[in-house]
């Protein structure tokens, strides 16, 4: 997944809904357990971006490299991403900086892997 996500964005993509990316792993987005495994998975990559980011730029300078797959109906991230926001460390953004919080992991992404 995290190899697909770097390879959107190298072909331009900033962002991908959940239906979308789930299907091209076997996974339908209207069941429930494929939702949630699924879930943990991006979680994972976030880490491992998260990580990988620090590791090379230093402390603070990572992202969230699941900040690119957002929920049709709320069109942003979902409600499980900023429970993972702040188990990395980050300060979770009141709803007025939300947007920009996600597209700022998005530009560092971008930044960083192409």
């Amino acid at each position: 997944v995290k190899k697909r996500l770097i390879e959107m964005l190298a072909e331009g993509t900033h962002n991908v809904f959940y239906a979308e990316i789930m299907s091209e792993f076997g996974y339908n987005y209207k069941i429930s357990p494929d939702r949630d495994e699924f879930g943990w998975i991006l979680g994972d990559v976030s880490r491992l971006s998260n990580a990988e980011m620090e590791e090379s730029l230093g402390k603070g300078n990572g992202a969230m490299l699941s900040s690119m797959v957002w929920r049709k109906d709320l069109g942003s991230v979902g409600y499980g991403y900023w429970g993972l926001v702040t188990s990395l460390g980050y300060k979770e953004p009141d709803d007025d900086n939300a947007e920009e919080f996600v597209h700022d992991q998005i530009r560092r992404c971008i930044a960083y892997y192409t």
